[in-house]
């Protein structure tokens, strides 16, 4: 079944902004200094403070969705469930972020990360709503 033009757009989109995720994982956990040179010394420390458990939550929040992006673009049914486990990281890494660390994640960085952190798991949702109703239609094989 030929795939609709909109699995192609939400799929180069889906590429795209999971990509900057990516970067930002990259970047950040190689303190590449021209970019962790805009965090602030509490940013760093938080970074530096996570137990392994969550280097490995965060990793996942921002490895799964930019696999399963790509497994959209190739039109495997096993999107939706890799951008579902990856959705499941990003909450598990909001409720650490924003409920089990002291001080939460937004008093350190500010309230934009709380809104981008939102932002994310917004999009992470849609992204599997999308990729279900995709695989349920027969379009991902």
């Amino acid at each position: 079944m030929k795939a609709p033009w909109h699995l192609w757009l939400v799929g180069i989109a889906a590429l795209i902004w999971n990509g900057f995720g990516a970067t930002d994982y990259v970047l950040t956990r190689y303190d590449v200094e021209a970019y962790t040179s805009m965090m602030s010394p509490e940013m760093k420390a938080t970074l530096a403070a996570y137990p392994v458990w969550m280097d490995v939550v965060w990793a996942l929040a921002v490895w799964l969705p930019l696999l399963a992006a790509i497994q959209l673009l190739s039109q495997r049914k096993s999107a939706a469930v890799t951008f579902g486990l990856g959705l499941i990281a990003a909450l598990v890494a909001g409720a650490y972020n924003y409920i089990l660390t002291d001080p939460p994640l937004n008093v350190v960085a500010g309230n934009a990360v709380m809104i981008l952190w939102v932002a994310v798991a917004v999009i992470a949702l849609l992204q599997w709503l999308y990729a279900r109703a995709m695989a349920k239609a027969g379009y991902l094989v």
